[in-house]
This record gives C-alpha cells, structure tokens and sequence, in this order.
C-alpha cells in the first residue's frame, strides 16, 4: 500500500478530488489548510511507526499563499459569514484585490523579497526529510498550481519551490504535477479562491457532482480548477495519473 499525506487537495472535501480516479493499492490522509511541515510531519512520524510503509507527501500550495498572506501579497482574508449567490461565483476570487498587492508589493520590494521566505521554508522541509535518511520510503509532489496563470506571481514562487524540492530529493522520489497541469491552464485567468465561507459555498454547489464542478470551472475562465487552486474533474484526473505513473516505478526503485 502506499500511502498519501496531504491538504485540502489529498482530502475531499473541496472541487473534485483526485481520489476517486486512483487505480492500485492507496490510502489517503489528507487535512485542509496544512502547510508542508505539518504534512511531512505526520507523513515521518507514520513511517517510523511503520519502517516498511511507501509514502507520498502531497503539499506546498499552503506554505506559499500564507508566506504571500503575511508578506502583503495577498489581501486579508474576506471577513466570514458573507452570503454569496451563485451570481457572484465569479467575482470571488478578489481578482482586483489580489492583483493590486501583488503589483503594490512588487513594486517595493520586488521577486526576491518574497522569493527569499519561500526558499527558507522549502529548506526547512528538505532538512526535516533528510533527518529520515536515505532509506525512507518518502516520495515528494511538487506544488500543483496557485491560480491559473502560468505567470503569476504565485506559480512563479512555485515553480522556484519546485526547482529547491527537487535538487535536493532527486528525480527517482520526485513526482512533478505542476508540469502537466500547466498545460492545460486558462493562461489568462488570475482567479484566486477566497475565504473558508466560500469554499464551503463552492462545496455546496458541486458536491460531488462532476458536471457542477465543471460549470463552476467555466463560468469563472478556468481550465483545471474550480477556485485557481482546488481540481475539477480534468485537474484531478492529470494528478491522478502523475501519482499512478510514478507509482509503477515505485518497487523497483525501493529495491535497489
């Protein structure tokens, strides 16, 4: 079995899970809002339960938004308790609002002022990994996508994210998803889902329904995802089959 530590998107709660399209022996344990120490964290103490277990940390995406949230890249989150209609489903991603602190930020302190934090958390996860040795069955997920412009800001710091995870892990436990997600990308679409408030609107409104998850993906511009960061069914389906087709490799490689 192997088994798959993660966020929001490993759980099931919001857009269409990956889930369901995994074919093969998995389990899945996946919390909402949890940055990649936090995940890794539970993914280590599992293993050292169980010396033998094949893991998969899943994460990152978290760790990115809340350094660019505390940074000023972001807005404050939108007070909770707003009641939103399906009206307004496509105004939701405060699209004005984050642009104007993205440009706002860039222009004072510029890329690395908030490249800098990100690279040091990412460091932060590679030396909790390298503390587990060589011989951890610990397989590593690239961050997927934060929003669906490849050029944004935040897809940038991912791509950067990224790049640190994976000089340090090495491509045999690497397992790239923003890659292939890109390419299927509504290049000109900024929208960031918002508050808990409306990703719990988002989830009364799909469900677990596919063609709903669908219709919300095309009334806000989006190609993969319903809120610029949790799947529909086509982003879903590309991480699934990431995981399935590293998966095949994944006895061989713990054998050597």
């Amino acid at each position: 079995m192997v088994t798959i530590f993660g966020d929001s998107l490993t759980g099931n709660r919001f857009g269409i899970s990956y889930r369901r399209y995994m074919e093969g022996d998995f389990s899945f344990r996946g919390i909402d809002g949890q940055d990649s120490l936090q995940i890794l964290h539970r993914a280590s103490a599992y293993v050292q339960r169980n010396p033998d277990a094949t893991v998969v940390v899943e994460g990152g995406g978290n760790d990115i938004l809340d350094i660019c949230r505390n940074w000023g890249c972001l807005p404050p989150r939108k007070p909770e308790g707003k009641n939103v209609t399906f009206e307004d489903i496509q105004d939701w991603g405060l699209r004005n609002s984050v642009q104007n602190h993205v440009v706002n930020f860039l222009e004072k302190e510029g890329f690395e002022g908030i490249l800098n934090p990100v690279l040091e958390q990412a460091g932060k996860f590679t030396a909790v990994l390298e503390k587990l040795g060589s011989k951890a069955k610990i397989f590593v997920c690239s961050v997927t996508v934060i929003s669906e412009n490849p050029d944004s800001l935040f897809n940038r710091l991912a791509r950067e994210w990224n790049t640190a995870l994976k000089n340090q892990i090495g491509e045999d436990r690497w397992i790239d998803l923003h890659t292939p997600l890109l390419q299927y990308c509504k290049g000109n679409s900024s929208f960031l889902g918002g508050s808990l408030d409306e990703l719990m609107q988002d989830r009364a409104l799909i469900g677990d329904s596919e063609e709903n998850a669908t219709a919300m993906s095309e009334k806000r511009g989006l190609g993969i995802t319903v809120d610029g960061i949790h799947m529909n069914v086509q982003g879903a389906r590309i991480i699934a089959h990431a995981i399935m087709d590293k998966q095949l490799n994944l006895t061989s490689l713990l054998e050597e």
